[in-house]
């Protein structure tokens, strides 16, 4: 009874707020937007952390209100938001920064003739499938011979527990165009109407671990953002990293790209700022990433400043005779364009040179599996590499070379595969102590 009244007089401990989503899951630049925090926050208001300069986020009078204010020069990209008490802190939640117009998804739009319209000239969907079976559509007008681009973030950005799917259908619900992973666990789908008509975008998700459910998944945190367009879309961007060092001439690759012209991105922070005007900008103080897109258009490539030259491939290099001669250190970038397409390049090693030889891709969201071999001049394999333990699906290679001479460096996918979303990102430099460091918990 003592320990009972002693309790009792004691202040209640507050816990640390959680948050499990947003919605909706972005946000357009040059806005202020309620945004709803789902998750547990006693008490409240809580206070805000976001690691993006020119984003501000105040908690509301409503319990899990967040007021989000963008400021119009912020790049477009993720932004992290914390929420903390004096008992601790929420894990980060990321928030995804636009540049097109967005609209939030209307229920019913389960069926083909419930179809929620959507704008072909650029618009962001922010949605959730929200119960088990959940089945969202969209409608678009397009001409004939329009290309129609479909892009839906959920897992690979938000990290959300969603594998989505991705269908064009006819106006009476046939399905034309399908696809499941496009980055990561995330759809992209391309279709060249044949008709001037409607056509329906249609998109649901089954876990991201399966399980024993045979149904589409659903849930208060499944969120998601659809962008559909047939105007431009900016995939990828040849070369896939700027130098420092000086000017980086970049093409922005895409669909319905035509009109669009290649930028350049200067080498220091103060010119890029004062050159590079709205299609390159860097996302926060360091300067070490740089955020290419274009006003009016969907999509963005978010690539490193490296503190060396970078490169582009030169066809034809498919084949040991054709390989491109090139120094380190270095960063090329080039694509597997068709099945079966091998890349080779020549550089020149002493004894001892101790070099760190890496291709990226998937982990920047494209398909390729990257494969690399390593041979010396005579054609004898030293060395090849595919998956590793710190980058799955990532070929990383650090090799010490034994005699002065010329080497040879293979880049293909792992199945031979190959096509417009293969671009990949190799770097050649001298390989130097290096770490990583994981936590059980945010």
């Amino acid at each position: 009874a003592v320990v009972a009244l002693l309790a009792s007089a004691l202040p209640a401990r507050a816990a640390a707020p959680t948050v499990t989503s947003l919605f909706p899951p972005g946000v357009p630049r040059g806005t202020t937007t309620e945004v709803t925090a789902e998750g547990t926050f006693d008490p409240w208001p809580a206070q805000v952390w976001c690691n993006r300069p020119g984003v501000t986020v105040v908690a509301g009078e409503k319990k899990g209100q967040l007021s989000v204010t963008v400021a119009d020069d912020v790049p477009p990209g993720v932004a992290l938001i914390r929420l903390h008490n004096a008992d601790g802190a929420s894990t980060l939640e990321p928030l995804i920064v636009g540049h097109l117009p967005e609209v939030l998804e209307k229920e019913p739009n389960d069926a083909v003739d419930q179809a929620q319209a959507a704008d072909a000239q650029g618009t962001t969907v922010n949605g959730r499938f929200d119960k088990a079976g959940d089945v969202d559509v969209y409608a678009v007008q397009l001409a004939a011979g329009q290309t129609l681009v479909a892009s839906l973030e959920s897992n690979f950005a938000l990290g959300k527990a969603a594998d989505a799917t991705l269908q064009v259908l006819s106006e009476r619900g046939f399905v034309l165009a399908h696809n499941d992973d496009a980055r990561g666990l995330d759809p992209l789908i391309t279709f060249t109407a044949p008709d001037e008509g409607k056509y329906l975008v249609r998109t649901f998700c089954f876990p991201a671990t399966p399980n024993t459910t045979i149904r589409y998944a659903g849930g208060a945190d499944l969120v998601y953002r659809l962008t559909i367009t047939a105007a431009g879309y900016v995939d990828h961007a040849l070369p896939l990293a700027v130098s420092a060092q000086q000017a980086t001439p970049v093409e922005l690759r895409g669909w319905n790209l035509a009109a669009v012209e290649p930028t350049t991105v200067a080498a220091s922070k103060s010119n890029d700022n004062d050159n590079a005007g709205e299609s390159a900008k860097t996302p926060d103080e360091d300067d070490e990433t740089v955020v290419l897109f274009q006003p009016g258009l969907a999509g963005t490539v978010t690539v490193p400043r490296v503190p060396h030259a970078v490169q582009v491939e030169q066809e034809p290099n498919d084949g040991a005779d054709d390989a491109q001669e090139v120094s380190w250190p270095i960063t090329r970038s080039g694509v597997i364009g068709t099945a079966g397409d091998r890349d080779w390049y020549r550089f020149q090693a002493a004894k001892g040179d101790n070099l760190l030889l890496d291709v990226h891709s998937w982990k920047l969201g494209y398909e390729l599996d990257a494969h690399l071999s390593l041979f010396d001049a005579e054609g004898i394999l030293l060395k090849e590499i595919d998956d590793t333990v710190r980058n799955e699906r990532e070929a990383e290679l650090v090799f010490r070379f034994p005699a002065d001479g010329e080497y040879l460096l293979q880049v293909r996918d792992l199945y031979h595969h190959g096509g417009f979303r293969y671009p990949y990102r190799l770097n050649i430099v001298p390989a130097s102590p290096d770490f990583s460091l994981t936590v059980a918990a945010d």
